[in-house]
């Protein structure tokens, strides 16, 4: 209790806002727990009280093992999540009973100790009585215990059945993504080229951005390789608005899988850090080049690295600017951006701020003027 004591005295001076810190979830268990621990340490009882309400802690004991990447399969991290919180449910909820149990009206003035079950007795009882086995060996002996195992058999059994699916989820074969896309439900784009956790986080972080709520556009990725467990979870978490497929755009038969010819638009992602830049355009062209072949019409979006192979896409057949065939050479825009703060200070800063998706909450703050008149030095956007 003394370092239970010492952590919450500390957490307390560094924290920013001192009136929050005491209502949080944490502080209110440190209050039901460390003052009746001292209490019975100066009575020189062995009172249990409130000091069960600690296993509470536990639910997020999943959440730091995922922090520190001790456990790195998606399936084990959702098992230990749902193990703890059941472990966590399953203390509380047995300190609970023993706790009503030993004080009811017909314990109280026992001479024994304990009155009635045990605290390890509770802890069985619960769990024979939530696996819906019920030996019977163990039943409540008062009116105060009944109802409160009824409260408890109502949470438990929620708990104790979401425990199932993730021993279900651990025995089953892994994903496959060698599937075939349904584009009945809603339109898709496809994405294709660079395919990494941290490209489909950068992607996704906009694609899902609130301002987008209303678009029903499922994004569609599409790699010769399996996803890493990592990529697993990001599609896991957002599985209402990305699938992933196993496969290369330069197979027409991949690319009918994913729908390629009803898709909406195919975007090719470059490796911004590629060591040889021109490999990686030559790659990516080819790309587009297997795409039109399949469908000429569909709309291309292309990241390349090196200006000087914007030449090669103008002669691929099918590229068409006017249906909306697109190449964003990443050098050229830094240069040009790079160029333009040179005459004009802050015009990258103003762009940037213009192309990222970010939202407000209206009256968060004030526009002294109607009309903000914007000087760029004469310069055009």
């Amino acid at each position: 209790m003394i370092s239970f004591s010492a952590d919450d005295f500390f957490q307390c001076i560094v924290a920013k806002d001192k009136l929050s810190f005491w209502v949080e979830l944490n502080s209110l268990i440190d209050f039901c727990t460390i003052p009746p621990a001292f209490l019975t340490l100066y009575l020189g009882t062995t009172w249990l009280g409130l000091r069960f309400i600690r296993a509470v802690r536990l639910n997020w004991f999943g959440d730091d093992v995922a922090a520190v990447k001790l456990i790195s399969s998606h399936k084990m991290l959702n098992l230990s999540r749902t193990l703890c919180q059941f472990v966590s449910f399953w203390l509380t909820a047995g300190g609970l009973y023993f706790l009503v149990d030993n004080m009811s009206a017909e314990n109280i003035n026992c001479n024994k100790s304990p009155c009635g079950l045990s605290f390890w007795e509770s802890l069985y009882f619960l769990f024979i009585t939530l696996s819906t086995i019920g030996y019977g060996d163990k039943h409540p002996s008062n009116r105060e215990s009944q109802i409160i195992v009824i409260f408890i058999i109502m949470v438990g059994l929620a708990v104790f059945a979401s425990f199932m699916p993730a021993l279900v989820e651990l025995s089953q074969k892994p994903a496959s993504y060698l599937g075939e896309y349904d584009d009945s439900k809603s339109s898709h784009v496809i994405v294709c080229g660079y395919i990494t956790t941290s490209t489909v986080t950068n992607f996704m972080r906009d694609f899902l951005h609130p301002e987008n709520e209303n678009q029903e556009t499922t994004a569609v990725f599409l790699n010769p390789t399996p996803p890493p467990e990592e990529l697993q979870n990001l599609m896991h978490r957002h599985f209402y608005r990305c699938q992933y497929f196993q496969g290369s755009p330069l197979g027409g038969g991949d690319l009918q899988r994913v729908k390629c010819d009803t898709a909406k638009a195919c975007l090719v992602i470059a490796n911004k850090h590629s060591h040889e830049p021109d490999a990686e355009d030559a790659a990516n062209i080819l790309r587009v080049i297997s795409i039109k072949n399949f469908r000429a019409q569909v709309r291309v979006i292309i990241q390349i690295l090196n200006y000087h192979n914007e030449e090669h896409l103008f002669n691929v057949p099918d590229w068409n600017k006017i249906h909306g065939d697109e190449v964003i050479c990443i050098n050229e825009l830094k240069l040009g951006l790079l160029g333009k703060s040179c005459l004009c200070p802050g015009f990258s800063t103003m762009v940037a701020n213009l192309i990222m998706m970010s939202s407000f909450q209206p009256g968060s703050y004030n526009v002294s003027h109607d009309i903000i008149f914007i000087s760029l030095c004469e310069s055009k956007i």
